[in-house]
């Protein structure tokens, strides 16, 4: 007679737990094989790890005996697995977000004088409105969606100023960041105006990134930081200006700061202006600027604002520097509208957002001013660098990255960054930071974006840039 092997009876929630098993696996090796962030060896090597883990837990599930172990690692693994799709889903969307640029955001404000009765938009219709010369027909156009408007165009932001507090026209159409020079070098401009109407633009940005392969050769960032809050595609002055030069061969780096008040030769425009200004004319402009001052090509660049810090400094928890000197900080809260004051005492301080943006800002409380402000600046980024690159930071690497998106945008593609990944997962080592910040000397002069009147301006010492542009090459080329 023959014998029938009795059939397995495998319980249904073993069965669920199998399926359930198997398509998590599939699912988070697909998103890290799209993500492409590992060494193809590391990858290969998860795959057949996640093939015999998952094989074998499988089969001590159907078991009896070994069922309820292997159910219980299973149901770990399970977790992990969600736990690391929501983190490779998170780094892909991330990635995304700051590499998707193509277009800049032009911020508009119609603003008139604060005594006047004009409340908004249409109640300036059939009025005079002045604007700048250079001024983009769109703006002009979309304004004009509200009703008829008599154009009046001056030379210069200036000029217009002047126009609205002498009654020659009855409102001004400015960018939001031309509004703010005007605030910062013309006192009873911002006494005497108030906004009524703003709408935005956006405008193709034109900036080609100069690709080389980041894994074997050097290559130069520019790190700019907008004084602004919220969109980061926003035109605005820059506060930060940082080449970040690495060489991922000898895993070493040097930050290059270079003051917001340096007068240099504002690219495409044959006058010279203030660093922070040239910001304003987009970011083409701001890097063959500074490419021109420094006689070096910048491969890449990072833009953020006032409120990538905040996010990412309070995602990690917060951030500490060693502070070298005392001080005092009067700092605006625009969000709040309001005035804070901030003491930071010497040595070690910890630093939440709002107080670490207040600790980079400050230059007033400073002899050196501008360039106490610079090497303050340098100071949160390693600190921010430091916490980031910590072990500890895994369990808020979601929070951090979603912190960051529309924060903070780069011309560098995907495929460029996640290489540079992959190469540091595979080799590994700590890079060495060197700081540099450039010097000048005090100055009044014209500048192009307010050509009436003299601002204070930091004439560039010829020694520091030639210092500025030898130790950069130094790093980049690896000469001794």
């Amino acid at each position: 007679m023959s014998t029938r092997k009795k059939k397995i009876k495998i319980p249904v929630f073993v069965k669920y737990m199998c399926i359930t098993l198997m398509i998590l696996s599939i699912i988070l090796l697909g998103i890290v094989f799209i993500l492409n962030i590992l060494p193809l060896d590391y990858f290969i090597t998860l795959v057949c790890v996640f093939i015999v883990v998952v094989g074998l837990l499988i089969y001590l599930m159907i078991n009896k005996k070994t069922r309820i172990i292997s159910s219980l690692i299973s149901f770990v693994l399970i977790i992990i697995n969600v736990l690391g799709i929501l983190y490779s889903s998170t780094t892909y969307g991330f990635l995304e977000s700051i590499t998707n640029i193509g277009s800049s955001v032009l911020n508009y404000e119609v603003v008139v004088l604060s005594n006047s009765d004009y409340d908004s938009i249409l109640d300036v219709k059939n009025k005079t409105i002045g604007v700048v010369e250079t001024v983009l027909d769109k703006s002009i156009e979309k304004l004009e969606e509200e009703g008829s408007f008599e154009i009046d165009k001056e030379f210069s932001t200036e000029d217009l100023a002047t126009s609205l507090l002498n009654g020659q026209v009855d409102a001004l159409l400015l960018l939001d960041s031309e509004v703010d020079i005007l605030k910062e070098h013309y006192p009873s401009f911002e006494k005497n105006i108030r906004v009524i109407y703003t709408f935005s633009l956006k405008v193709k940005d034109d900036v080609t990134a100069k690709n080389i392969d980041v894994t074997e050769s050097s290559f130069n960032i520019l790190v700019s930081g907008i004084d602004t809050y919220g969109t980061i595609g926003s035109l605005s002055r820059s506060d930060v200006n940082m080449v970040v030069t690495v060489n991922p061969n000898t895993k070493e780096m040097v930050l290059t700061s270079i003051p917001r008040d340096y007068y240099v030769d504002l690219y495409g425009k044959n006058a010279k202006d203030k660093l922070a200004h040239v910001g304003i004319y987009g970011m083409e402009t701001t890097v063959k600027t500074i490419e021109d001052l420094l006689d070096i090509e910048i491969n890449y660049y990072v833009k953020f604002n006032f409120s990538s810090l905040i996010k990412i400094v309070d995602a990690i928890g917060g951030i500490e520097v060693d502070n070298p000197t005392a001080f005092t900080a009067d700092y605006y809260d625009e969000p709040k509208d309001a005035w804070v004051k901030y003491t930071f005492k010497q040595g070690l301080i910890k630093l939440e957002g709002e107080k670490a943006l207040a600790f980079a800002r400050e230059r007033k409380a400073f002899a050196e001013g501008d360039i106490k402000r610079a090497k303050n600046q340098q100071l949160v980024i390693e600190a921010v660098l430091d916490k980031v690159l910590s072990p500890s930071i895994i369990v808020k690497y979601s929070n951090l990255l979603k912190s960051l998106e529309n924060t903070f945008i780069t011309n560098m593609s995907r495929e460029r960054i996640t290489n540079f990944i992959k190469m540091e997962i595979k080799d590994g080592g700590k890079y060495v930071i060197n700081n540099l910040v450039l010097n000048g000397t005090s100055d009044y002069a014209y500048t192009y974006s307010y050509p009436s009147s003299m601002l204070y301006v930091m004439i560039p010492n010829e020694e520091q840039i030639l210092d500025g542009k030898n130790e950069i090459n130094r790093v980049y080329y690896n000469k001794e």
